[in-house]
């Protein structure tokens, strides 16, 4: 099982109280399905992803603040839709037994 969280769900954001306890939940809960369902073959984990470049997101990440954030990622760029499918489609793939 696959989840997807924010960067959200790994730094405290001012002003983002429910975003972030959301997404601090929902990495909590898988987890916990991970630690619970792991013996019955059940594998879970979660991609969070800094900013995604979504049609929704492009516009307000689209200002001076946001350039400068993109010099802390190692790419020096927002991700793209594609990228993160791609790590979701995949990701079965990649365990090894």
């Amino acid at each position: 099982m696959i989840s997807l969280a924010s960067q959200a769900a790994t730094i405290a954001l001012p002003g983002h109280l429910a975003c972030c306890a959301s997404q601090f939940g929902l990495v909590g809960l898988i987890k916990v399905l991970a630690l619970e369902w792991a013996g019955r073959g059940v594998r879970t984990n979660t991609i969070r992803p800094t900013v995604v470049l979504t049609p929704l997101a492009k516009e307000p990440w689209d200002n001076p603040e946001s350039e400068a954030m993109k010099s802390q990622i190692p790419t020096q760029r927002f991700a793209e839709p594609e990228e993160i499918a791609a790590v979701a489609v995949s990701w079965p793939l990649t365990l090894r037994r």
